[in-house]
């Protein structure tokens, strides 16, 4: 892994200052200043070599912010049911907008039912589970109401795999406890890349 000294720059990294900034047609982006966005730290779990740079094209938004994301990748969503497309679209249903909303409603506002898995490290504050195991689960909500102030983590309420929550009548979650945001976006992504 290369690190730039104090007052050098990567050649590999570009400067963040110097991207091109987005066209007017994009004023519901906010720039990561105004919104409060703050880019993800690589975690120790990150292999060797990994670059910050990498890390950094991650960016967790305020949580205050989360609502209105939300809102707008369901408005994108719905904008491109039945094939329609975009100025944006390559071809019917490839288009980096509805790639990115899929994404953001994943993580932040998942169908019941959807399966995530949690590595340590990843999840807190769940009674009656050993810190260092991964937990399955299948999401009922995402609490973004219950955010934690870090604007990193969130309460994720769901059901066990072996629960029958979804032929049995309803009943309270199996599984409450607090997720890093980054480890929803990781699944999100994955789910998306696999549509």
């Amino acid at each position: 892994m290369r690190t730039a000294l104090a007052g050098q720059s990567d050649p590999e990294d570009p400067d963040p200052q110097q991207q091109p900034s987005p066209p007017d047609n994009q004023s519901d982006r906010h720039d990561e200043n105004e919104s409060g966005a703050r880019p993800v730290e690589p975690s120790s779990r990150d292999q060797p070599g990994t670059r910050l740079a990498e890390a950094a094209h991650m960016i967790i938004f305020s949580r205050h912010l989360w609502p209105v994301l939300i809102g707008r990748s369901h408005r994108i969503i719905d904008a491109h049911r039945d094939n329609r497309m975009c100025d944006r679209c390559a071809a019917p249903g490839d288009c980096h907008l509805l790639r990115g909303a899929r994404v953001e409603i994943g993580t932040f506002d998942p169908p019941p039912g959807t399966p995530i898995r949690l590595l340590p490290g990843e999840w807190s504050h769940c009674a009656g589970r050993d810190p260092g195991e991964t937990v399955d689960l299948h999401v009922l909500r995402v609490h973004i109401d219950r955010a934690h102030s870090n604007d990193q983590e969130v309460w994720v309420t769901g059901h066990l795999p072996e629960c029958s929550w979804q032929s049995a009548e309803r009943h309270p979650p199996c599984v409450e406890l607090l997720a890093r945001v980054e480890a929803l976006i990781r699944e999100a992504r994955t789910r998306a890349r696999a549509r």
